[in-house]
């Protein structure tokens, strides 16, 4: 069955799948904090894909990942993959209008935020 074998080997952790078909080509890229759940939920009995994403889990031959620390490296090194890629399937994030980067507040204790604005000081 090509729906086991295609994911078996991905792990339970944060990080990137790139998703290609029988040429190599990349056709999607992908984040998430469990990779082998997130990837698995393409190929479910009754996954609710829209017509696009059930065309694209037809043509997918095999499924590669990079492994991250956490959720927010891999947010950006999806952005960066796609970016690079360009891939057929990831239609919002080629324009360079969805790009996310991390901020360290200037508060007494720093957080981290995620935003799209690349900035020093929040000066635009």
């Amino acid at each position: 069955m090509k729906e086991t074998k295609i994911y078996s080997h991905i792990p339970s952790c944060p990080g990137v799948y790139l998703m290609k078909n029988k040429d190599g080509g990349i056709v999607y890229i992908g984040k998430s904090n469990n990779l082998k759940s997130r990837v698995r939920s393409y190929y479910v009995a009754g996954a609710t894909l829209n017509f696009a994403k059930k065309k694209m889990v037809k043509i997918i031959e095999k499924i590669d990942y990079i492994e991250t620390k956490n959720e927010i490296e891999a947010l950006m090194l999806e952005t960066n993959l796609i970016k690079e890629n360009q891939p057929k399937y990831n239609v919002l994030m080629k324009d360079g209008k969805n790009l996310s980067y991390i901020k360290i507040t200037n508060d007494e204790i720093p957080c981290l935020t995620r935003t799209r604005l690349k900035t020093k000081n929040n000066k635009r």
